[in-house]
C-alpha cells in the first residue's frame, strides 16, 4: 500500500473547500459477479481510491467537517479466515485506522445506523450525484429520521450536494508527486510495448507474446 500522506491530503484539500457542519459519503463499489461464485476482478471507485488508497470492495468513507475540523471514517468488510481463503486477505476493521491514517473504522453492516449517529448536527450531506440511485434508499432514511429529531432540537439535513464538481475538478489538478507517477507509468507502457513489438512473429497467438 502507498504512503498514506497523499490520501490524507486530498481528503484534507477536499474538506477545505466543502460547507462546515456537512458529510462526505463515498463509496468504493460491489464485486460482480462472473458466472456462479466467480467474481470479476475488482476495480474500486475511482473518487473513493483517490481519497483513500484503499481497492477492497464493499467499503464507504465518511468524512465530517464540524466547526472547521475534519474526522475521517471508513465503513468495510470484517475479518473472514474463510472467505479470504478464497477472496484474499481482508484489512479488517482493527487495522484501517493506523493503515489508512483515518480517525475510526467499522463493519459495512453497520453503514445505517451508526451512519445516521454521524449526522448529528448535520446540514449538508455530499455524495456524487452519478451514483444518487445506489443511495437513496440510505438517505431517504438518513432525512426522515433527522427530521423527526429536528423536533426535539437537533439541526437536521437541509441539504443534499452534488460531490461532483468539487472532486473532479481537484482530480484535474495534478501534484508534482502524481505527475511523477504518470510519468512513471508512460516509460513502462513505453517498455512494455517495446518488449511485445520484438516477440511478435509470424503465425504467432497474442496469449504467446503476452507470456512473453
Amino acid at each position: 500500500m502507498k504512503s498514506n500522506a497523499i490520501y490524507t491530503e486530498r481528503r484534507q484539500a477536499l474538506a477545505a473547500q466543502l460547507a462546515d457542519n456537512s458529510v462526505v459519503w463515498v463509496a468504493s463499489g460491489a464485486e460482480k459477479i462472473r458466472n456462479r461464485d466467480v467474481e470479476y476482478a475488482f476495480r474500486p471507485a475511482s473518487d473513493f481510491y483517490y481519497l483513500t488508497g484503499f481497492s477492497e470492495p464493499d467499503a464507504v468513507l465518511m468524512l465530517k467537517k464540524q466547526l472547521g475540523k475534519l474526522t475521517t471514517g471508513l465503513f468495510l468488510r470484517p475479518k473472514d479466515s474463510e472467505k479470504e481463503v478464497w477472496q484474499g486477505r481482508r484489512l479488517g476493521v482493527e487495522f484501517a485506522p493506523q493503515q489508512l491514517n483515518i480517525d475510526q473504522a467499522w463493519e459495512i453492516s453497520e453503514l445505517v445506523d451508526t451512519g445516521f449517529s454521524l449526522l448529528t448536527d448535520v446540514k449538508t450531506v455530499y455524495v456524487s450525484f452519478s451514483e444518487l440511485p445506489d443511495w437513496m434508499e440510505t438517505l431517504s432514511e438518513w432525512v426522515v429520521l433527522h427530521k423527526a429529531n429536528s423536533r426535539k432540537g437537533d439541526e437536521s439535513i437541509q441539504a443534499i450536494a452534488d460531490l461532483d464538481p468539487v472532486l473532479h475538478e481537484m482530480r484535474l489538478i495534478k501534484s508534482e508527486a502524481e505527475i511523477a507517477i504518470l510519468r512513471q507509468a508512460a516509460r513502462v507502457s513505453v517498455q512494455g510495448h517495446l518488449s511485445a513489438m520484438k516477440s511478435v512473429a509470424s503465425e504467432k497467438f497474442e496469449y504467446q507474446v503476452q507470456a512473453d
